[in-house]
């Protein structure tokens, strides 16, 4: 029998199982069902929480079927378990820490959409911390160098002989240090507003002995002329306020050859197409929560990831590149690759 529910309780249940996630993640009960069943006691003392409030997490997490109980012990669902692990192909408790920390954000979001000013990136550093990073971090290190950057020609094999790469709005640096353990003999260098996630990124990647990452708490306009062989810029064009501008910067900071790789969602820009995909809910969400607010902020027309490639076409085009190739990404990521 078809579920009669409005859609609206359906959704409304989900935010409830998503949060009672969240809450365990955040608490370490979470990890303690995941690595074997139990009981509350037994949840709670591998947790180091309070017993009555595990069981009442536990009992919300068998009601919103993320685990069952037997009448003597809990059990995770084995999906759910899948999920939340690390061999899933995005980190889905960054999602899960995304979501729950968007509430912060609210009165912020609610004010820009009626002013139209967008929303100061410091203010989602401050709130989001490294959870908007960790989230495509298993993508990157599954098609970043060998599909992404492996499928510009000939430039897999310059670096490998030494050279230059600059990653754009890099974040908490896993893409940095993708690349830097990748071609160890090229320099790579983070360049993101936010000087204490580059901090951050030179320190890890020196506690792992990689002596090739720089870092740089600036934009693109401190880029250096006729520099790099390689630009990366990953989920993030459309945040970066005017494309056509930054495109030209970063093609002046090119050595002769070089290329800009951007990375951006594959929708196609026709919204009749796009709502066909279930990802669209969490592609136009999150643009209104989140992209298109740092967007407008940095003095951007109001890109977001769910507008399409043709944006980022122009701006390619009217900085003068030599070519842009593109190609879809298995990964449900489109990838521009313009050569100066």
């Amino acid at each position: 029998m078809a579920d009669e529910r409005p859609k609206w309780m359906s959704d409304l249940l989900g935010w409830y199982a998503i949060t009672t996630c969240a809450l365990g993640a955040s608490t370490g009960m979470l990890d303690a069902l995941r690595a074997q069943p139990g009981a509350a006691r037994e949840i709670a003392e591998r947790s180091g929480t309070d017993e009555r409030n595990t069981l009442e997490w536990l009992r919300a997490m068998a009601a919103a079927g993320y685990a069952t109980y037997d009448g003597q012990q809990f059990t995770i669902e084995p999906m759910t378990s899948f999920v939340l692990g690390s061999k899933f192909p995005v980190d889905a408790r960054a999602i899960v820490d995304f979501v729950e920390r968007s509430g912060a954000l609210t009165g912020d979001v609610v004010a820009a959409i009626r002013t139209g000013t967008g929303i100061a990136p410091q203010r989602f550093h401050d709130v989001y911390g490294d959870a908007v990073g960790r989230i495509n971090a298993p993508i990157y290190r599954s098609a970043l160098v060998d599909e992404w950057i492996g499928g510009c020609d000939g430039v897999t094999d310059e670096l490998l002989r030494g050279g230059r790469i600059a990653d754009l709005a890099s974040g908490t640096g896993e893409a940095v240090l993708l690349m830097a353990r990748a071609f160890p003999a090229a320099e790579v260098t983070a360049y993101d507003l936010d000087e204490d996630l580059v901090e951050s990124t030179v320190t890890r990647a020196r506690t792992e002995g990689l002596a090739n990452v720089r870092g740089v708490a600036a934009g693109t306009n401190a880029m250096p002329r006729d520099t790099y062989q390689l630009v990366t810029c990953l989920d993030s064009f459309h945040h970066l306020g005017d494309p056509a501008s930054v495109a030209s910067e970063v093609k002046s900071s090119l050595a002769p050859g070089g290329v800009f790789m951007v990375a951006e969602t594959a929708s196609s820009g026709d919204l009749v197409t796009d709502l066909q995909s279930p990802m669209s809910a969490i592609v136009f969400s999150a643009g209104l929560m989140y992209c298109l607010q740092e967007n407008l902020r940095n003095g951007g027309a109001g890109q977001s990831g769910g507008d399409g490639p043709a944006w980022a076409m122009r701006a390619f085009e009217a900085a003068g590149f030599s070519s842009v190739s593109t190609r879809e990404s298995p990964t449900g990521f489109r990838v521009f690759a313009a050569r100066r």
